[in-house]
């Protein structure tokens, strides 16, 4: 396949531009409403998120977006959830640009652990407050004891450059931890250097103990002198003072333990066959001077927000409670029934009729021609439902059939108007919508059938004249409009592989995403495997950094598919290269769809860049996980895999 026609093959330019320009006239008109919106709103919740470069406060809670998180962490209710309720679980979030050389730092944050079934005491493991050189470790660490932040083998080793406060709700004894219920220091390991008892020195100097898992919210204070390498921990409940006595006390000299002269800040934590969760709800940081106070008025309600609810009994007698109770579900149940009868009234009268859309068919016509949907008609399946195909019974046209079944009833009207969009779409190198049949709260779309099967990509199938074209063009990011019709979309749908990782993230769809998945869907064809493989190991891996490390070994051509005869090495490697620009893990590094025309049909030349510039996504674990969950749309017309 030359670069050219691979440029020619997906027309994003053309298309594009008609889909997009009535929305594109409505945001235009609503501008207005969302900058009063964005005036009366957004800018007073942000009056207490400090940011600089020596440190951030973030006193009214934790906001969406500013720290980079992994695993199973969340921001719920303006608090940040490090662990669900999921055992065997880790959830790690710090900051999402490193700090410069270690000299001193000053933290303070309130954090919540609410134990299981609302057991004082009783808990899983517990969370830690982190420095480190780098985040790579979270590929490799472990849960349970190791709190997400190290694993066997590396645990006590230099190369780890960690330091951690352990903030731990389990004795370990692996770990010579001196009780349940203690605050460790900790350098390159689970093992403590110092640790004591979780509790506080009172004014009077008597200690106080405290219970880390009581479902109460506490405050910790960390301090770091860089002349004297002292440092301090503090502990209390929420809302006191900081103890004028500290904890713990002891001397470390972090420049030596994080010797990669920047650092990363954040906090990590961990679950193992009890379930508990641990909530970080405000936090102060800074590297020059003392930690900037939190509004304690903002975080109660944060607190308030994430608590579970008291479960309280009625006091109403059992004579009253039950006739009511019994007269209003008769009442509900009669509501419903004419509901029921209206809706379906309505709906058998109602007659989707598209004027110059694509033809409709019957559902009578789409049963009989597949023989009753017949398993033996099957092609395949995915995340909008079953394939089948078909012979229309008045012109004998093979056809394959797509019986969608929307997650939500509402949004049809909407699905409705998108496919009429598609019906109008005529291009060579797009499966054809022939037309569509609507039956109950069942979709039926009706494509040209494709005998040849799926080329090298799964999004690539063949016609009878060996000619590729794309299937199911436009539908993915229409699943589920319950919640919104935007750019951003809340429940993901797209083919594993091929989804950019902000959006799998952030479920923000952008020219950008396109751009990744055409980037993947170039290496796909010039290499002839999936976008995501297994080693031998049984580690998943990205089809992208295995041509990135070719590239680095000076060996890109090594990946090209062994298929392949008489190609043109330039064209290949190019193909490759822009393949890896196109998947870029920053999507503005990532060119435009008219500059990878240029590129690919030789009017313009590709930059150069060195095969560490595309990088290995630092999301990888998150990108990975968001694939296996989000709904796989592509159904082969042809054949299902």
């Amino acid at each position: 396949m030359t670069c050219l026609k691979l440029a020619r093959l997906l027309p994003y330019e053309d298309l594009s531009s008609n889909i997009t320009a009535e929305r594109n006239v409505i945001c235009f008109i609503m501008l207005p409403r969302f900058l009063v919106l964005f005036l009366l709103f957004i800018i007073p919740v942000f009056k207490h998120y400090a940011i600089g470069e020596d440190g951030f406060r973030y006193g009214d809670g934790i906001p969406l977006g500013m720290l980079r998180l992994d695993g199973v962490a969340s921001i719920t209710s303006g608090a940040l959830m490090l662990t669900n309720s999921d055992p065997q679980r880790s959830g790690r979030a710090f900051s999402r640009s490193s700090f410069g050389y270690i000299t001193s730092f000053s933290t303070t944050f309130v954090f919540l652990v609410i134990p299981p079934d609302s057991k004082d005491g009783v808990s899983a493991h517990g969370l830690a407050f982190a420095l480190s050189s780098t985040v790579e470790f979270v590929f490799d660490a472990h849960p349970g004891p190791y709190l997400g932040l190290t694993n066997m083998k590396s645990s006590g080793t230099g190369t780890n450059q960690l330091f951690a406060i352990e903030l731990d709700t389990i004795k370990n004894p692996q770990f010579a931890d001196i009780d349940d219920n203690h605050v460790g220091i900790d350098v390159n390991s689970m093992v403590s250097i110092s640790s004591h008892t979780a509790g506080y020195y009172t004014s009077n100097g008597m200690f106080s103990p405290l219970k880390l898992a009581s479902g109460q919210p506490m405050q910790v204070w960390v301090d770091y002198d860089g002349t004297s390498h002292n440092i301090s921990v503090s502990l209390a409940p929420y809302l006191e003072h900081k103890p004028q006595r500290p904890l713990l006390s002891s001397t470390v000299n972090l420049t030596s333990v994080l010797a990669n002269n920047s650092f990363y800040v954040g906090f990590s934590s961990s679950t193992g066959l009890l379930k508990s969760r641990h909530y970080i709800i405000g936090w102060s940081f800074n590297t020059t001077r003392k930690a900037q106070p939190l509004n304690y008025t903002s975080l109660s309600q944060v607190i308030e927000d994430v608590r579970p609810k008291p479960h309280t009994r009625s006091h109403i007698p059992r004579a009253i409670l039950v006739p009511v109770v019994t007269i209003s579900t008769v009442i509900v149940l009669v509501i419903c029934g004419v509901l029921y009868a209206l809706r379906k009234k309505a709906r058998n009268n109602f007659e989707w009729e598209i004027e110059a859309g694509p033809p409709s068919f019957t559902y009578k016509e789409l049963v009989s021609a597949t023989k009753g949907f017949n398993d033996a008609m099957l092609l395949g399946e995915g995340g909008f439902g079953k394939v089948y195909k078909g012979v229309l019974q008045t012109s004998k046209q093979n056809v394959a059939i797509k019986r969608v079944s929307p997650e939500s009833r509402q949004g049809m009207k909407e699905f409705i108007s998108e496919i009429m969009i598609l019906g109008h779409l005529r291009h060579r190198n797009l499966v054809q919508l022939l037309g569509y049949s609507r039956h109950r709260n069942e979709l039926l779309l009706v494509y040209d059938y494709m005998p040849n099967g799926l080329g090298e990509s799964c999004n690539t199938l063949r016609h009878q004249d060996k000619h590729a074209r794309l299937g199911d063009f436009g539908l993915a990011r229409l699943h589920n409009h319950e919640n919104g019709t935007g750019a951003h979309v809340t429940n993901i749908a797209g083919t594993r592989g091929y989804i950019a990782l902000e959006l799998a993230m952030l479920g923000r769809a952008t020219k950008a995403t396109d751009v990744f998945a055409f980037g993947v869907f170039m290496l796909e064809v010039a290499c002839g495997k999936h976008p995501i493989g297994v080693s031998y190991s049984g580690e998943q891996l990205l089809l992208k950094d295995c041509v990135r490390h070719a590239w680095e070994r000076d060996a890109i051509l090594t990946t090209v598919d062994p298929r392949l005869e008489d190609y043109i090495t330039e064209e290949v490697e190019l193909v490759l290269k822009l393949g890896l620009l196109c998947t870029h893990s920053v999507s503005n590094a990532r060119p435009s769809m008219r500059l990878i025309m240029q590129y690919l049909g030789k009017d313009a030349l590709l930059p150069d860049f060195q095969p560490s510039f595309p990088g290995r996504d630092e999301g990888f674990d998150q990108y990975i996980s968001s694939s296996n969950s989000v709904a796989t749309t592509m159904t082969y017309l042809s054949g299902g895999r």
